[in-house]
């Protein structure tokens, strides 16, 4: 049965859909011809192509699903770019970036697609640019530019189509919310006044109307709107600096002697700024005209939101875009993350990386091996661009600069957000290691409980003696020890001792060996700690001994592995036991007590011992870097990194990479339509059986379109079938 259109459809399908020769005459007679060669076009990728094609077609012919505009259009042409619209990033705020994202734009437009950008990346006009020792046009002037270019490249039948974002703090929200209401008001009034149907139909909008082929929206978040239900001041920030709202009175000099006065607004961040957009505005003035700051003042959030709902109600633009409810809408955050506000971190934030902590500015656009949660992963770097910053101040002097939406991970593993972070302890621990040196695990545990000084006279005992506690289950198993006695004898490791050189002496004058083999000193720390170290009281890990050389030769080698220590005395002193009392010499307490010590402790030392591993996890909780205070930063300069695990340490806290954009970078629509009031059947109900065959066919068709596309630029056809990203509705 061949689909019949009404007559105003079937104007639209001649118009542009339907498939025409050079000189515009239709070759196709009907829209199911066109379904034909969409589906012939669409299943070409298919080896069954044939029953692909009838299938497509089918669900086309009955109104089940209809594909995209570009899909219709395009399909089995010499276009074949079948995808309606794109995410162009501006990868810098430089002219050179910003002009080769226009060169790509007007590749796009050439093959008929559209154009999404963000401009929140883009300093505000009047910024100072150093460069040239001049000022930014800002985002009205480039976003002009871009209109411009929009308008001048041919689609054939389609006019090229844009959208720009710009986010809610930018200083440059006020001009661009009322820009196209400011410049296009006489010429909509005119056409809202016509009576007449014929004149309607002959107006014409080109040449006159600005940025007629660009739809703005303006990025709001949960923040702002909370802002205006709170009557509260919102901040337009730029580079640190809090930009105001600016009255401009311009006196234009009359042949008497006197002025005529016009008032202007402009935001600012000072006098010459507003003085500066002001005279940008006003045209041909003369050198006896003059420019004058009335007042200047910070803007509500009610204020802006005024200027949405007017500017929305007399143009229809902007848009609104709620970034908050994208970012917890967004399902391929963990992948892909989206340009519309992606959390970040300041640029003298440090990244631990195998050489150690590296500022995120000095590692821009690098690859380097960064320390994770999974261990060591190659991590890219890249600065994302200048955004709204908070300061984390913790109670241990540590500061953290991040966008609020930065995603930090709790001391007890909980996700959250920067500037949710406040009171809460925030995650230190990492993974320790598990490259030990068993047997040097063994050497160190008999340092410390073994009594060394029967090496001098082996031969008259069972054996070199250990002792075992009654919690050291673990180290029973490292000697593989069966018994039950306290303990364990052995002459196995004697030529070792002797090799590198063990004190024979007892443990007052029990120094370090003479040559532990530098690869081997951590296993040998992690043996002699399970014997002989603890936690105390959730404060701190401490080793004892009577040797006060033994303990001095520990702390070095902690510092030479990047562990601060420190040395306490204990006075001799009387010790109530259960077979009398007895005097304990003068001992020495080798203490570890701040957190990031604690932590690479943890991570390259630890115990044997599962109980005092316990306690070393309780205390690195407790200890954990307490946040005190978060607060406003204004605008940085910010970067990111990617892994695969996703997480890293940033000024040594667990930090989330990459998080959630709007739209990815080089990202594209690529969208279709279930038509569901094609379901109901005669009786009224709905055809549930149906509907679930035709979205199996409909989301093929969707992954197919991705495969037939001929795309415009390389890293959209890159993206685009990595992602395989598809909309059905």
């Amino acid at each position: 049965m061949q689909l019949k259109l009404s007559p105003f459809g079937q104007i639209v399908w001649e118009d542009r859909y339907a498939l025409k020769d050079e000189k515009g005459n239709l070759l196709e007679k009907n829209i199911s011809e066109n379904f034909r060669r969409v589906a012939k076009f669409i299943a070409s990728r298919e080896k069954n192509s044939q029953k692909w094609e009838d299938k497509f077609f089918e669900i086309m012919s009955q109104k089940y699903f209809c594909p995209a505009g570009r899909v219709l259009a395009h399909s089995g042409t010499h276009y074949s770019q079948l995808l309606n619209c794109f995410v162009l990033p501006f990868e810098e705020d430089s002219l050179e970036s910003i002009l080769d994202t226009a060169k790509k734009m007007a590749i796009i437009f050439k093959y008929g697609g559209g154009c999404g950008f963000n401009y929140s990346n883009l300093r505000p006009a009047g910024s100072y640019v150093k460069g040239v020792n001049g000022r930014s046009c800002g985002v009205i002037g480039f976003l002009h530019m871009m209109s411009t270019i929009s308008e001048v490249i041919e689609q054939g039948s389609r006019r090229a189509a844009s959208l720009g974002l710009l986010e809610i703090g930018h200083p440059d929200i006020w001009e661009f919310i009322s820009y196209k209401t400011e410049h296009n008001w006489e010429r909509l009034r005119d056409f809202i006044e016509i009576k007449d149907e014929d004149k309607w139909r002959s107006f014409k909008f080109e040449n006159l109307y600005k940025w007629q082929m660009y739809n703005v929206s303006v990025g709001i978040t949960d923040e702002f709107l909370s802002a205006v239900e709170n009557d509260e001041i919102w901040p337009l920030m730029w580079g640190g600096v809090e930009w105001e709202l600016y009255t401009v009175v311009f006196k234009r000099a009359k042949s008497d002697g006197t002025y005529r006065s016009e008032f202007f607004y402009a935001t600012a961040d000072n006098d010459s700024t507003a003085i500066w957009k002001v005279r940008r505005k006003v045209p041909y003035p003369t050198i006896q005209d003059k420019f004058e700051v009335v007042s200047r003042r910070k803007i509500k959030a009610k204020e802006i939101w005024d200027q949405i709902c007017y500017n929305a109600w007399a143009d229809g633009c902007p848009g609104l875009i709620n970034l908050s409810t994208a970012k917890k809408m967004h399902n391929l955050e963990y992948a892909s993350p989206l340009t519309g506000g992606n959390p970040c971190f300041g640029g003298d934030c440090e990244l631990e990386t195998i050489e150690g902590y590296k500022k995120f500015k000095d590692l821009e656009n690098k690859k380097i091996d960064i320390i994770t949660s999974n261990g060591l992963e190659e991590a890219k770097i890249w600065k994302t661009g200048e955004k709204s910053t908070v300061k984390i101040k913790c109670n241990n002097l540590l500061e953290l600069v991040v966008t609020p939406d930065q995603i930090l991970m709790t001391a007890d593993g909980q996700k959250i957000k920067a500037k949710d972070a406040k009171n809460k302890r925030l995650n230190v621990y990492k993974e320790p290691d598990k490259n030990y040196d068993l047997l040097w695990v063994k050497l160190g545990f008999i340092q410390g409980d073994g009594n060394l000084s029967r090496l001098k006279s082996l031969h008259r005992h069972k054996g070199l003696e250990i002792n075992l506690g009654e919690k050291d289950k673990e180290i029973k198993e490292l000697f593989n020890y069966t018994g039950k006695d306290k303990f364990y004898y052995t002459r196995e490791y004697r030529p070792y001792f002797l090799k590198y050189g063990f004190s024979m002496e007892t443990l007052p004058y029990r120094t370090l060996p003479e040559n532990i083999p530098e690869d081997k000193e951590l296993s040998f720390l992690r043996g002699l700690y399970s014997a002989n170290g603890s936690v105390i009281k959730n404060e701190r890990i401490a080793l004892k001994s009577t040797c006060k050389q033994l303990i001095i030769g520990v702390s070095n080698l902690l510092k030479k592995n990047k562990i601060d220590s420190y040395i306490t005395t204990n006075k001799p002193k009387k010790v109530k036991f259960n077979n009398g009392t007895y005097l304990c010499r003068e001992s020495y307490d080798l203490n570890i007590g701040k957190i990031f010590d604690i932590v690479r402790f943890n991570q390259i030392i630890g115990f044997c011992q599962e109980y005092k591993n316990k306690s070393l996890i309780n205390l690195i909780k407790k200890k954990s870097p307490y946040v005190s205070s978060v607060k406003e930063n204004g605008i940085e300069t910010v970067y990111d990194f990617s892994v695969n695990s996703h997480w890293g340490y940033v000024n040594g806290i667990k930090s989330h990479n990459c998080a959630e954009q709007l739209l990815p970078d080089y990202g594209s629509c690529n969208l279709l339509s279930i038509i569901l009031c094609s379901f109901i059947k005669k009786d009224g109900t709905f055809d549930f059986e149906s509907l679930k065959k035709v979205i199996h066919i409909a989301i093929r068709f969707a992954d197919n379109v991705i495969d037939v596309c001929k795309f415009p630029v390389p890293e959209i056809e890159e993206k685009a079938k990595q992602e395989r990203r598809i909309g059905l509705g």
